[in-house]
């Protein structure tokens, strides 16, 4: 009886759910989308990201201030640089600061951009979880072939670049 109130009391959500999501992962479609999202981190480089979203973030870093964004316009930056708020900006930081201290020391190889971009597949892959705890009753199968594999969110996140 212990097991089973612990369970409940630490866990989100119950059995059902994480038997679900455990499902989710088994299906050849996830791992298929899981491929094409990891490649296109990889082999995507979004113009919006590189002359946009990473000097700002590169900056906020390098540059640690109250306001990052009055402190990147001082040094010359793009207005319309990052225009999101403070929640997006700590939410990216983890993976970028990874991917920038990746660069400083092995070398300039845009690690800064891939742990960009790692940052956005674990939010899409969040909203996945988000999604099949949400639609409990319904099928996975159609949550990942409407949601997963959708062109419009596979462009929009990994090929345009958009965050939002």
């Amino acid at each position: 009886m212990l097991i089973k109130l612990s369970r409940k009391a630490f866990s989100p959500f119950g059995v059902k759910e994480i038997n679900k999501i455990k499902l989710i992962h088994k299906e050849p479609i996830f791992l298929i989308g899981l491929f094409l999202k990891i490649s296109l981190v990889f082999y995507s480089f979004p113009l919006i990201h590189s002359d946009l979203f990473i000097p700002f973030i590169s900056n906020s870093i390098l540059n640690i201030s109250f306001d990052p964004w009055n402190s990147f316009l001082l040094k010359g930056g793009n207005i319309n640089s990052f225009p999101y708020g403070i929640s997006m900006l700590i939410s990216y930081w983890p993976l970028s600061s990874f991917g920038l201290f990746l660069d400083r020391i092995i070398g300039n190889y845009d690690f800064l951009g891939i742990g960009f971009k790692l940052s956005s597949l674990i939010f899409d892959y969040s909203v996945l979880i988000l999604l099949s705890i949400i639609t409990k009753h319904f099928s996975n199968r159609i949550l990942l072939i409407s949601y997963w594999l959708s062109p419009i969110i596979i462009y929009t996140t990994y090929i345009h670049g958009q965050l939002d």
